[in-house]
């Protein structure tokens, strides 16, 4: 009889919290893939792993070797560690299956030397994708592009010449990958520290830095940095459920008419951005705008103050 879904999910997640007894990495010689048709799973697999061991030496075979030394990196075949096409195979709490990539990264994602908050968005955004597409969950673009690579049907089989040809293009993705996580761990650095010098919720940046870390910051509401066009730039933070909908807007009378006066030489219609000439009269700006938009607040307040009491009076009225 076969397993529920459920009962398949608690039990590879039972397996995936055993430890285990990994092989350093660094100390094996051979890999072991499968031969002919590859997809983004295998490929991405064995950049992965020759990233951390460029040494390494890699075979595609149809069957494992009936004896192979202590030294041998064995995936996506012959249902190991690494394997995922086993019945029992182990499944994320969130449904999506491993497959060899992401059972690998589990292993040795620790060796790219990032931190757990950037190792888990790789695992997220980048490895997971690419696991559930290998297990018949929905494709994407990546996983389409490095398919691919397989020769098609009128060209020569060099199954592969066309698999390494496709490795080194999933190394430089990975490599790019890797790096983004890095500047995007750099900028939260940058973006948290200016936050500790915040005044009236306006953040101060002495460069351009990306500054989504300022969603766990309630308390920010706009955010000012030099502009590669010459002076500063003034940006609303957004809120999370509508990243171009600032927590505290410009003032309506702004939009797509700068106020000259104030040093502003523009103001976005989209009410997300505007620019000044200097760093003081935009920190200017955006202290009148912080002001500007408490008074809105207050005066929605009021109305709406009234308009409850407005409620009662008929309601208390009515039952006279």
């Amino acid at each position: 009889m076969k397993m529920k879904f459920s009962e398949k999910l608690t039990k590879a997640m039972e397996r995936n919290k055993k430890e285990e007894n990994y092989p350093d990495i660094h100390k094996m010689t051979d890999g072991y893939t499968h031969g002919a048709t590859f997809h983004a799973d295998d490929v991405f697999a064995t950049a992965f792993i020759q990233k951390i061991n460029p040494d390494i030496q890699i075979h595609r075979v149809f069957r494992i070797p009936e004896e192979l030394p202590e030294t041998a990196l064995v995936y996506d075949i012959g249902k190991g560690t690494f394997d995922h096409h086993q019945t029992d195979n182990e499944i994320r709490p969130n449904g999506v299956p491993y497959a060899a990539f992401g059972k690998l990264f589990r292993a040795y994602g620790s060796e790219l030397g990032l931190t757990k908050k950037s190792l888990d968005e790789i695992e997220k955004n980048f490895v997971e994708p690419i696991d559930e597409a290998d297990n018949g969950g929905k494709t994407n673009p990546l996983t389409f592009m490095i398919g691919s690579f397989n020769p098609n049907w009128n060209e020569e089989s060099n199954y592969d010449a066309k698999f390494f040809e496709a490795v080194e293009v999933a190394k430089l993705c990975l490599d790019k990958e890797i790096e983004r996580v890095k500047a995007v761990e750099q900028a939260t650095n940058i973006v948290m520290e200016a936050t500790s010098k915040m005044e009236n919720g306006v953040v101060v940046l002495d460069q351009y830095a990306p500054q989504d870390a300022l969603q766990d910051v309630p308390e920010a509401k706009f955010v000012v940095f030099p502009s590669n066009r010459g002076g500063y730039n003034i940006q609303t933070v957004p809120t999370k459920e509508d990243p171009m909908k600032g927590r505290v807007p410009f003032p309506e009378e702004w939009l797509g008419n700068p106020n000259q006066s104030l040093g502003m030489t523009f103001c976005h219609p989209g009410n997300f951005m505007a620019s000044a000439d200097t760093l003081e009269n935009a920190i200017n700006i955006a202290n009148i705008a912080v002001e500007k938009g408490l008074e809105r607040e207050a005066e929605v307040d009021s109305q709406s103050n009234d308009e409850l009491e407005t409620d009662i009076d008929e309601e208390e009225t009515s039952l006279d």
